[in-house]
């Protein structure tokens, strides 16, 4: 069988659909994913979960798994209950060719002694009419198996036996001729996931070290290095983020990087109209620090593949929720973009398309796009957006999807 593969854009790979069985609240679970997600529910609705599990396989994709699967759970259920120790997993990832990438796994217990049972990456179907099946990337079971890479003269076919029970396959992917195989794990390797809760208030606080082409760490600590890689390398997207500040702070006067701090360490600083001299960062608020973070990810001019971000509107007034939606919705446009919230005036500043509703039901979670029933899109028509304030603070999305 001879494969030929066409140029593949990476920098377009998107998520498009999620099943996870077995982790936490999710028994058999299965969501579909746009470029731009708004995820609500009730709290126990999944939200975090599927963060965690999204989270998990990007850590995965770098090291091995830890005893406790998800780092930090130490002391959580894992598993979901009633069930058997096992959590599978399959995203199907459009990555510009004429079929979805599936890839899937499923890792088996107990607690403590974890390995990986089962890794496959193929095609959802055939890539022309010219095959019959599916292409096969790669699957192992139990650490061993064989991965197949196509080029233009023949197909190169390869044995694997991986050394550890608990490491995934995709995390080994690091030679580049495997074309699909290695950039597949990059694509997982570059997402990224954001909670206030979660940024280091006493890090991004400090000097930075300088770094070649950044992006902002999960807990904002090189804050400093990235502003200053914009600040030099491309002063233009550093000026359109002195832009958007200005709109959300209203104080806003300028920011700059300056030197500080050891060799290589760098410090941002912060003008304000009403006080005469520079601040660092050590003296902005929280939200301060959260508005900055949320659009500094925005302008990036290499995003993450994938940004995750769990409820950005803690901690910030709402009127600069219209700004900072409008940065996320054009962060959508260079790449995938999921966002979780509780507040329904923040959730009003987003197109009802881009609103996926979660919610337990059966004793698993399932997903609701409130864009599919037309009675919700006729009422909206009738009362205006702001019904979509009430019908979130009610719980009416919940309702219909039932």
């Amino acid at each position: 069988m001879v494969m030929y593969m066409a140029q593949i854009n990476f920098d377009k790979f998107r998520l498009k659909d999620m099943r996870i069985a077995g982790y936490r609240p999710f028994k058999d679970f299965r969501v579909g994913l746009s470029s731009l997600e708004v995820l609500i529910g009730a709290n126990a609705s999944g939200k975090s979960s599927l963060m965690e599990l999204l989270r998990f396989l990007r850590n995965s994709a770098y090291q091995e798994i830890p005893s406790e699967i998800i780092e930090g759970s130490s002391g959580m259920r894992i598993f979901h209950i009633p069930g058997e120790d096992r959590i599978e997993w399959a995203a199907s990832i459009d990555a510009g060719l004429s079929a979805d990438v599936v890839y899937s796994g499923r890792i088996v217990g107990p607690m403590g002694s974890i390995r990986v049972d089962h890794e496959r990456v193929e095609t959802s179907r055939p890539l022309s009419t010219k095959y019959d099946q599916p292409f096969l990337y790669m699957e192992l079971r139990n650490g061993e198996g064989m991965i197949y890479e196509p080029s233009l003269k023949k197909l190169q076919e390869q044995k694997i036996k991986l050394l550890k029970a608990n490491q995934l396959a995709i995390s080994t992917m690091n030679n580049p001729g495997l074309f699909m195989l290695y950039n597949l794990r990059e694509y997982i390797q570059r997402w990224r996931f954001y909670n206030s809760f979660r940024i280091s208030n006493e890090q991004l606080r400090r000097p930075s070290i300088t770094e070649q082409e950044p992006m902002l760490h999960e807990n904002a600590g090189n804050l400093s290095a990235v502003l200053l890689y914009l600040q030099t390398e491309y002063p233009e997207i550093f000026e359109k983020l002195k832009f958007y500040l200005g709109l959300m702070l209203p104080s806003f006067r300028n920011i700059t990087v300056k030197a500080r701090g050891g060799p290589g360490q760098v410090m941002a600083f912060w003008s304000e109209g009403s006080i005469g001299e520079e601040l660092t960062l050590a003296d902005l608020s929280d939200g301060t620090l959260r508005i900055l973070c949320w659009a500094l990810i925005s302008v990036h001019p290499f995003p993450p593949t994938l940004v995750f971000v769990d409820e950005p509107d803690q901690g910030i007034h709402p009127r600069v929720y219209p700004i900072l939606a409008e940065l996320f919705k054009k962060l959508s446009d260079k790449t995938q973009v999921l966002l979780t919230t509780h507040s329904s005036y923040f959730l009003s500043m987003f197109d009802i398309e881009n609103i996926l509703v979660l919610k337990k039901e059966d004793g698993d979670i399932k997903s609701f796009k409130p864009s599919t029933s037309q009675a919700l899109i006729d009422n909206l028509k009738e009362f205006g957006d702001q019904e979509l304030e009430i019908m979130h603070r009610s719980g009416e999305f919940e309702m219909i999807g039932k």
